[in-house]
């Protein structure tokens, strides 16, 4: 099924829908049916009770051939029965259980903010949960409604777990150049905890990424804001503003800024005073702006973009965080193509944030996963053979002298290689194709790959890796390289990654780094390494972030999600 975003109000139907459906759901009613209060076990003693059908496999196998539209979910309706022992889910002996109304009200979360299709619901289930609910029904004599009713209202969880958590097909996302491990969320056993009285907590515990709720709360806002007619254009300023200036798009900022919660001053000055800078400067961070105390044309440009397009931005980021494995480990390295940033997590929290410069538009860095495994200080650069094809093989043909020049010597494809005289090396007898050496560059202060490179072995010959044009770093658009991952603070990572081992220190990782002479240190623990592709998410201070699609994906994703 295709997510769909109504970017527009709910429609009449929809408005219907929810009311019927959901208001029931979070509604204490005084009957003697329904258990009515969380600490009234008083009050739940006296309640009559019966006793509880049994939805065995017959009935599960009846209910599919009643039901022919349900009949893909028939293997996950046996499933989890047979885990309860088919005892009901929705239901104990006194009527529909507490857990009830907070599973419907989790459904209800993810239908304000817009984030499922209401064709999720299964015809007729609405009216069904309406009768269940009513102030007559009583379960009593009543088994067989009972019983559809546990197989409906598990059929329909189904198919709002599908919609909400499970997201595009694993063999789709590959198409889309995803390739790292997609999560796989079980909506059967979910659910078996939803329902477990020993569940207070709903809200939250979704089998998905943390990142992926933090952003549907920003999702929530937004759609409320677009909702309520989304918000002004601020006035562009003929020049950029600086601390002291006053405008009246001072004024518009605010407003602006207030509107999404990311200010919390006051509205009406029209100064640009110091208590409004760290404001502007985190804004610009959330943009990927330079980290200057100014308000320019591009930071207002960003402001100014629709409340409706940033909602399909968040929709399409939240699309990827649920390919996301839920839990990928207390300890790992995650690269950010859009946001040229590296972040170092420790027991699941961050322990530091780095530049890299990532593949150009026509390189481009692919989105994988792999287990970092070797250090190499003092790397040779094992030119790929692209770039033979492409750069190397045509200077050297023009120029033999480019080997020398650029500290570069040819050696067998053997192992261990042999270094080939240049003078034995007709280049104009060899296309790319036909090549057979190996051109390496030594090691050295003009190496392309710096002073030392991580290996992550894989499939697409990336790596992570220091470089000698450390200038590169300051810039705020940072995608320079082959496809491999340049990395600012190359020293801290290795001290990092060898800080278990007795053998390596700060002192004797320099050392090693510019000894000339390549060294292999293999790591005790492997630390895995997920280069992701993410354009929205929300940071650490909770504020919401966008990124530009340096390589089209949200361009192609948005196709799948929204054509």
């Amino acid at each position: 099924m295709k997510l769909k975003f109504f970017l527009n109000k709910f429609c009449f139907f929809t408005t219907v829908l929810f009311l019927i459906f959901f208001a029931t759901g979070c509604k204490q009613k005084k009957v003697t049916n329904t258990i009515v209060a969380e600490d009234d076990s008083q009050q739940i003693d006296t309640l009559p009770t019966y006793i509880i059908p049994t939805p065995d496999s017959i009935v599960i196998v009846q209910f599919i051939n009643d039901n022919p539209d349900l009949k893909d979910l028939s293997k996950d309706l046996e499933e989890f029965y047979s885990k309860r022992h088919y005892h009901c889910a929705w239901f104990n002996e006194y009527g529909l259980t507490e857990q009830t109304g907070k599973v419907v009200n989790l459904i209800r979360d993810y239908i304000q903010a817009g984030m499922v299709d209401t064709t999720i619901f299964i015809p007729g289930v609405v009216e069904l949960y309406d009768t269940i609910t009513s102030e007559t029904f009583s379960p009593k004599g009543n088994d067989s409604l009972v019983l559809q009713a546990d197989l409906f209202f598990t059929s329909q969880f189904i198919r709002f777990a599908d919609d909400a958590w499970k997201g595009l097909k694993a063999e789709k996302i590959k198409q889309l150049d995803w390739f790292l491990p997609v999560n796989k969320p079980s909506q059967i056993d979910y659910l078996s905890m939803l329902l477990s009285p020993e569940t207070k907590k709903v809200e939250g515990t979704e089998p998905v990424f943390g990142q992926f709720l933090r952003l549907k709360e920003k999702v929530k806002l937004y759609a409320d804001i677009e909702k309520n007619g989304g918000w002004d254009s601020i006035p562009q300023s003929t020049t950029s503003l600086k601390t002291g200036d006053t405008s009246e798009v001072i004024i518009a900022l605010r407003k602006r800024l207030f509107l999404t919660g990311d200010f919390t001053g006051n509205t009406s000055t029209n100064i640009f005073d110091s208590s409004f800078v760290e404001t502007i400067l985190a804004m610009r961070e959330c943009y990927g702006l330079s980290n200057d105390t100014i308000i320019d044309s591009r930071l207002i440009r960003e402001l100014n973009i629709p409340v409706a397009l940033r909602l399909r931005k968040m929709m399409i980021n939240i699309e990827r965080w649920k390919w996301v494995p839920a839990d990928p480990g207390a300890n790992f390295i995650a690269v950010n193509i859009p946001e040229y940033m590296m972040h170092v997590f420790e027991n699941g929290k961050v322990i530091k944030d780095m530049k890299v410069i990532v593949g150009k538009t026509a390189n481009q860095t692919v989105v994988f996963s792999g287990d970092l495994k070797y250090v190499v200080l003092s790397p040779y650069w094992v030119i790929p053979r692209s770039i033979i094809v492409k750069e190397t093989l045509p200077a050297l043909k023009r120029n033999p002298g480019y080997l020398s020049r650029h500290n570069m010597e040819v050696v067998t494809n053997t192992n261990p290689p042999k270094v080939v005289p240049p003078s034995q090396i007709n280049y104009s007898n060899y296309s790319g194709s036909n090549f057979p050496y190996v051109i390496r560059q030594k090691p050295g202060p003009s190496n392309s790959l710096g002073y030392v490179k991580f290996l992550f072995p894989n499939s697409f010959s990336i790596y992570l890796h220091d470089t000698p044009s450390r200038n590169l770093f300051e810039e705020n658009t940072r995608s320079f390289s082959h496809g491999c991952i340049r990395i600012a603070e190359p020293l801290w990572l290795a001290d990092y990654l060898l800080r278990n081992d007795t053998v390596w220190n700060e002192e004797s990782i320099k050392t090693a780094m510019h000894s000339g002479k390549e060294k292999y240190v293999t790591l005790k623990e492997t630390i895995p390494v997920y280069i992701t592709y993410f354009t929205s998410w929300v940071d650490k201070n909770g504020r919401l972030n966008f990124r530009k699609d340096i390589y089209g994906h949200d361009q192609k994703l948005e196709k799948e999600l929204f054509q």
